[in-house]
């Protein structure tokens, strides 16, 4: 799982370098792993990165905003389901014991 996340940011921050935001702007990705290889299938698909042709890319940044706004809302929402577990765990604990 971190060299997925390890692997998008950096193909999302070498975009953002160059200000690659525009059709126009696009430019190459230097692509090391197969691990950038795959994530960036997966951030097309997603249109968080579209292709200019002549493998030449930029990034959507309202996708990319969008995107980055439900994982913090799923981060918020694990982090409350954890707090109510914890919860539900303290009061039932003494119930149990008594």
């Amino acid at each position: 799982m971190p060299h997925r996340i390890i692997a998008e940011r950096r193909l999302i921050e070498q975009l953002l370098r160059v200000n690659a935001v525009t059709p126009s702007e696009a430019q190459t990705l230097e692509l090391r792993r197969a691990s950038e290889r795959r994530r960036l299938k997966r951030l097309l698909a997603l249109g968080i990165i579209r292709d200019a042709g002549a493998d030449r890319f930029y990034l959507n940044a309202p996708a990319l905003g969008e995107r980055m706004a439900s994982q913090r809302q799923n981060a918020a929402l694990a982090l409350l389901v954890l707090v109510l577990l914890f919860v539900a765990l303290f009061l039932w604990a003494p119930l149990r014991s008594g």
